[in-house]
């Protein structure tokens, strides 16, 4: 995706930070195109209308096709993660994460191009995840809007002989629940759907990663069985996107409030994280597997805020001095809701007075230390 197009995970859909220049055209001067807006193709009206074109068969085959290309994003972070001669390195980032003793380690791991390129594939995963996931709701808004008569339509096809027959032919998925005796103390909710048959709940379940917390996904589980060989492949991933934060990928990026997102969408690294984690964490069945994923999460909650907070103290280095600490923070905090953590967990690594402040710093337009030098604060901002 082009840097100024960003995912905008409270508004559903992509969103454009193109800002028309507001200096009229000078002589010589040729002014920027504007570029295609993203909310106008990639928001829920018009995925809808694209899922209505496909059909069923047609919006299986492009979750297939966004699960693989998914997958392939893991195999590409798995390549930065997994090498041999790389593992003593997060060792000692892992280890030092919390003391400042990372900054050695995280040298080696830019000079090796590791944390540059674990960032890419982080985003192009995190943005097809959230695009299938956007799909996967359009494609369920549909299936209600479109076909509320399905279980009726799938018993009449079977219908030869008389529908006692037919409901005794239908396959188990098919057929619904026999109904409840009526019980007058009884009030159904809104969405109750005791009464619809498997396969329909299936083709109208409006969770974009299954029901169960941590994205117990079948279909992205099993098509990642090929790339998780061992539990140790990805067992680093949370202290290397920590260690990340140090990258240069993150010096153009900027986070902007009214979306609550960061340009060039570096924030869906959260959701790349849970995949992850969810892939690695174990069989479905296990029940240990959702806190694993979740215990991936708090150690990339607790790593990364150390690694920034020791990068805010010192920021005037040369190496911190163009990096958005003030975003990153923002960051952080999303990953930890979006990862389902209590917020004293977030409390105990990155106070809210962290948080807020970096609120405030980016609002007056103060994101990195650069910032800072060139507008230093004064309180004269606050005069009318």
């Amino acid at each position: 995706l082009p840097a100024h197009v960003v995912y905008c995970p409270q508004h559903r859909a992509w969103r454009s930070t193109y800002v028309a220049p507001e200096s009229k055209k000078k002589q010589n001067e040729v002014l920027p195109k504007e570029p295609s807006l993203a909310e106008k193709v990639l928001q829920g009206p018009e995925l809808e209308a694209l899922l209505r074109v496909l059909g069923a068969d047609g919006a299986r085959c492009l979750d297939a096709a966004f699960t693989r290309a998914a997958v392939d994003e893991m195999a590409r972070c798995k390549t930065a993660l997994a090498a041999k001669q790389l593992r003593p390195i997060f060792e000692r980032v892992r280890k030092g994460s919390l003391t400042g003793d990372w900054v050695p380690a995280s040298q080696d791991l830019k000079t090796a191009g590791v944390l540059d390129a674990l960032l890419a594939a982080c985003v192009r995963l995190g943005n097809i995840l959230a695009l299938r996931a956007l799909t996967r709701e359009s494609h369920a808004r549909v299936s209600r809007e479109a076909c509320p008569h399905l279980l009726s339509s799938a018993l009449l096809a079977l219908d030869a002989q008389g529908s006692s027959n037919s409901t005794a032919a239908a396959p188990s998925w098919l057929v619904p629940p026999p109904k409840k005796p009526y019980d007058p103390t009884y009030l159904p909710p809104v969405d109750d759907d005791a009464y619809d048959s498997p396969l329909y709940r299936a083709l109208t379940a409006d969770s974009p990663f299954g029901v169960e917390h941590y994205e117990r996904d079948g279909n992205l589980h099993r098509e990642a069985a090929a790339v998780v060989e061992t539990s140790e492949d990805f067992r680093y991933t949370p202290w290397a996107l920590a260690v990340a934060m140090s990258a240069d990928a993150w010096k153009p990026a900027r986070w902007y409030p009214d979306l609550a997102c960061c340009s060039p969408g570096l924030h869906v690294i959260s959701f790349a994280l849970r995949a992850l984690a969810h892939v690695s964490s174990g069989p479905l069945d296990d029940p240990q597997s959702p806190k694993r994923a979740q215990q991936m999460v708090a150690d990339f909650v607790s790593s990364a805020s150390s690694i920034v907070t020791h990068m805010r103290l010192h920021e005037k280095s040369p190496e911190f001095m163009d990096l958005p600490l003030r975003a990153q923070y923002m960051v952080i905090e999303n990953a930890a809701v979006d990862g389902n953590l209590p917020r004293s967990y977030l409390e105990r690594h990155l106070p809210y007075a962290a948080i807020h402040a970096a609120l405030m710093d980016i609002a007056m337009g103060h994101q990195t230390a650069a910032d800072d030098a060139k507008a230093p604060f004064t309180p004269e901002v606050f005069d009318p």
